[in-house]
């Protein structure tokens, strides 16, 4: 019977290859991208608010995410 899976929390860490072994059908990040991106914003704001700009520099480029979005689009 082919198994659903959360990658997330402590399952995080886990590969595609490790849940295809453990007979994973089928994988969901649920909300882990919303909380990674909250978790950016939190640590730049707190850096700002110290006076640190520093953490605007790892902001991804509209043409990487435009490629990241359009390079897996299903036909």
């Amino acid at each position: 019977m082919p198994v659903n899976v959360l990658t997330s929390g402590r399952y995080a860490s886990l590969t595609h290859a490790d849940f295809a072994a453990l007979g994973a059908a089928r994988l969901s990040v649920g909300g882990s991208l919303a909380r990674v991106a909250y978790g950016a914003a939190i640590n730049a704001a707190q850096g700002m608010l110290n006076g640190d700009f520093s953490g605007l520099a790892r902001a991804a480029d509209e043409a990487e995410i435009n490629t990241l979005l359009t390079k897996h689009q299903r036909s």
